[in-house]
């Protein structure tokens, strides 16, 4: 910090209210040279680029780039060992540093600012050993130091900062026995935190789950397909109750169909094909899911219907293919919207090798979207199953009771 002066002392130039001339008066103005191409050589004749992608010049004479209204940096680099990323800033408030970095080893992410109010200084790095990420800064209220990492052994993250009231410090480092250390940088602002702080399992358990799900992909893929093949084969069997058992035998056919991401994930410890393959892999599985759930529940009132009511209205090849097209349409809003982020999001989950809805994150438009979503894709269904079976097994329970009473009355 002895690049903003001789220490902390100097509390007047870190006063949003102080003059120009009171601060031009502390030791830091006897400096004739550029200081930030004495911290940064790559920032030399004191251009720094700003959000709009343009520079904004200094005079390398005279001290009056630290009056610069930055509003936003950001350096993003992918360095090779024994280097350096450095970003020296005097903030206006407002204003955002941000440095992205993929490091390799013996290298180093620097960051010192000086912040105004509402001002944010975010580093997010993947480290290699014998790395560090460092941010120093002098903060003024509600100002904000994050550091994101995925650090490997011997390296170090850390963070000095004077803080005034209502300010924040966050420090995240994903180490190599946590879940997620092998995940890009680019890809941990998809990964709910909640998982990272879990230790990274046994790479056994991943490829079990890996040969598993090969076994269970394989069977059940020959198995539903089967069906489908021998339903749109055989005319005798296209009867309008075979019509939801061939509706159950697809959404189960398109839930396995997800499983080569889950294996390849498997196999590769992690988080392996990103957020378009998590993507996927959820909408496909809320679709299959929740279609499979409905089409049960339509099951059990064709049931219902065939059992406690045979002599009521037949059911026609022309009604069933309508009830599953309600079934469909039903089903496709609710992974729609989270797939567009329109309401929810799918996100990782537990060793990042799946994807389904982010149940996690706490906020109440998230909360209304989970508990709406388990009342519409569970509870709903989940009760006319109960309901139409109770009834079967109701129904069946008085005729056994009539049939008795008959017989014993015919016996007498």
């Amino acid at each position: 910090m002895e690049l903003f002066g001789d220490g902390y002392s100097n509390s007047t130039l870190w006063r949003p209210e102080a003059s120009k001339n009171e601060r031009n008066a502390l030791p830091l103005r006897r400096k004739k040279h550029n200081w930030l191409e004495e911290v940064n050589p790559h920032l030399r004749g004191g251009r720094v680029e700003n959000h709009l992608g343009k520079t904004t010049p200094s005079s390398p004479n005279r001290d009056s780039n630290l009056d610069l209204p930055i509003l936003s940096s950001r350096a993003q680099h992918n360095k090779r060992p024994q280097s350096v990323v450095s970003v020296t800033a005097r903030l206006q408030p407002q204003s955002v540093v941000a440095v992205t970095s993929q490091l390799q080893p013996q290298s180093v992410v620097s960051v010192a600012a000086r912040l105004q109010p509402q001002s944010v200084v975010s580093v997010t790095a993947r480290l290699q050993p014998q790395s560090v990420v460092s941010v120093t800064a002098r903060l003024q209220p509600q100002s904000v130091v994050s550091v994101t990492s995925r650090i490997q052994p011997q390296s170090v993250v850390s963070v000095t900062a004077r803080l005034q009231p209502q300010l924040q410090v966050t420090a995240i480092a994903v180490a190599p026995q946590m879940v997620g250390w092998n995940v890009p940088v680019e890809e941990l602002v998809h990964i709910p935190e909640h998982w990272m702080s879990y230790p990274e399992p046994n790479p056994l358990y991943h490829y079990t789950l890996a040969l598993l799900y090969t076994v269970f992909c394989f069977v059940a893929l020959l198995g539903n397909g089967l069906v489908i093949w021998i339903f749109t084969s055989a005319k005798s069997l296209q009867t309008p109750s075979n019509v939801f058992v061939v509706n159950l035998a697809i959404c189960d056919f398109m839930m396995m169909m997800k499983a080569p991401i889950f294996i390849y994930n498997s196999f590769n410890l992690g988080f392996a094909s990103g957020f378009l393959g998590c993507q996927i892999f959820a909408f496909v599985g809320s679709l299959s899911g929740i279609g499979a759930g409905m089409t049960n529940a339509f099951i059990a009132y064709d049931r219902y219907r065939t059992i406690a009511k045979p002599f009521g209205g037949k059911l026609t090849s022309g009604k069933a293919v309508m009830m599953v097209l309600v079934i469909w349409a039903y089903t496709v809003p609710w992974a729609v919207m989270p797939l567009l982020e329109f309401w929810g999001r799918f996100a990782p989950e537990g060793f990042l090798t799946s994807c389904s809805f982010d149940f996690l994150e706490d906020t109440s438009e998230n909360h209304s979207f989970v508990m709406t979503m388990f009342v519409f894709s569970y509870v709903i269904p989940m009760s006319f199953i109960i309901y139409f079976y109770s009834q079967i097994v109701g129904h069946v329970v008085n005729h056994e009771k009539a049939l008795r009473e008959q017989i014993s009355c015919s016996s007498l």
